[in-house]
């Protein structure tokens, strides 16, 4: 089923239950979090644990900076056992200069300098209607289609469920075919 904003849960691993009442664990910058501690924590909190629970855990084991938590080799290989689908991204759009430039002008946030180079150009789209809104999503698929990006390799976030979204309108095309593609509701 999908997940409710009144479904979503934020906490830190040490605050995490060990009742295994989470249906699905998200886990974002992972390598501050994988270590024997915090797995077993995520395990004994998630339906079905590690090895059988709908679990994702977003990391970059090069990224190990120390700051917030460790990164253990051996905690690694442990989760990689329990059988997850590896990816790699071997292109870093999250934070190029243009990215960081751009959330310091909207958010006065001091980010340092964490650039990954440069990338494309920032846009900000604005619409007043979910029509609008799906306008610029077909524009948007249409030019990523057009510069070789192949379906699968798309992944729509949004702060909505797909049925609640505008995504759920563009079933005209291939586009947009979640059996191809990839929509991620995020908070």
């Amino acid at each position: 089923s999908d997940v409710c904003s009144s479904d979503l849960v934020v906490m830190t691993t040490a605050d995490l239950p060990t009742d295994g009442r989470f249906e699905v664990l998200i886990v974002d910058e992972g390598q501050d979090l994988v270590n024997l501690d915090d797995l077993s924590r995520m395990d004994e909190a998630l339906l079905g644990g590690l090895e059988r629970g709908r679990w994702r855990v977003f990391l970059d084991p090069n990224q190990q900076s120390g700051l917030v938590g460790r990164f253990d080799p051996d905690a690694f290989d442990l989760l990689k056992s329990c059988g997850p689908t590896l990816a790699r991204l071997t292109h870093n759009c999250r934070n190029t200069h243009e990215i960081v430039l751009q959330t310091k002008l909207l958010t006065a946030a001091d980010l340092g300098s964490p650039s990954a180079g440069h990338g494309p150009p920032v846009t900000i789209e604005f619409f007043e209607s979910e029509d609008d809104q799906l306008g610029l999503l077909d524009a948007e698929l249409e030019r990523l289609r057009g510069d070789g990006v192949r379906p699968g390799d798309i992944t729509i976030l949004s702060p909505r469920t797909l049925q609640d979204s505008c995504a759920r309108l563009d079933r005209k095309s291939t586009r947009l075919n979640s059996s191809h593609s990839s929509v991620s509701r995020m908070p």
